[in-house]
């Protein structure tokens, strides 16, 4: 490996663990402050909204339930972005199979996230649900990823094409 690829390797792998951190740190909440802090986004967002202040009880319980889930969902998004990145640059094989390697890791990082962590933390409780939302996110990041690299690839395809050309 050079030099910049070895840099680029670090600072990909470092993207992972900051995202780690993050799923970590929310996970070790407790239940009261995993709470608080989906309230104050859900009374931030009714703030915002035209009609804010005729939200009854019951939808602003469903509205924190939402803003819980796509948390979830998008920091796992994060997550499966910054793994495949990290993988493809990492290691040279091809890219399938580091798609490959890369698709299951999130799943289990969701179920150790869920099981070990969240079923430790006074007041949180493992559901298979939020495994199953946190797999989807990574899934998600991890194809706008290869959607990212596919369109990157086309676009420089298409821009030597037309060099040769003229």
């Amino acid at each position: 490996m050079n030099k910049e690829k070895i840099i680029l390797s670090i600072i990909s792998w470092l993207t992972v663990i900051i995202s780690i951190a993050m799923i970590m740190n929310f996970s070790s909440e407790s239940g009261e402050e995993s709470n608080s802090t989906s309230s104050e986004v859900v009374d931030s967002i009714i703030e915002v909204l035209p009609n804010g202040d005729n939200i009854t009880p019951v939808q602003k319980n469903n509205l924190k339930f939402s803003v819980r889930k796509l948390a979830h969902f998008g920091i796992y998004m994060l997550l499966g972005f910054c793994l495949i990145n990290a993988v493809c640059i990492t290691f040279s094989v091809r890219k399938l199979f580091a798609y490959l390697v890369s698709f299951p890791l999130p799943f289990l990082y969701a179920i150790f996230d869920e099981f070990i962590i969240q079923n430790k933390t006074f007041g949180r409780a493992p559901q298979w649900l939020d495994v199953g939302i946190d797999y989807l996110g990574a899934i998600c990041g991890m194809l706008l990823y290869i959607l990212f690299t596919l369109s990157y690839s086309f676009l420089l395809k298409k821009i030597a094409k037309k060099r040769k050309s003229n």
